[in-house]
């Protein structure tokens, strides 16, 4: 969906409606390509806390953009 708004100039809400979701959800998915290296691989590699789940990811809000503080916050 980043390269889709990236490409098309849309925002999070026009995606949602193109896509059949809300435009928060977007947002909320979109965040998601900016978290650390280290915990994607983390999580490909199954070994995240076992609190860490897809619900909780989605659910941040306030996520830093610095990578050692995503690392901090979510104990990865």
């Amino acid at each position: 969906w980043w390269s889709e708004m990236q490409e098309s100039g849309m925002n999070a809400k026009q995606l949602g409606a193109r896509h059949g979701v809300t435009g928060t959800y977007i947002g909320r998915v979109v965040r998601l390509n900016f978290l650390a290296p280290s915990i994607t691989e983390s999580i490909l590699a199954g070994n995240q806390p076992a609190r860490l789940d897809a619900k909780r990811l989605l659910a941040l809000r306030d996520l830093a953009l610095a990578w050692p503080d995503q690392e901090s916050a979510l104990q990865i």
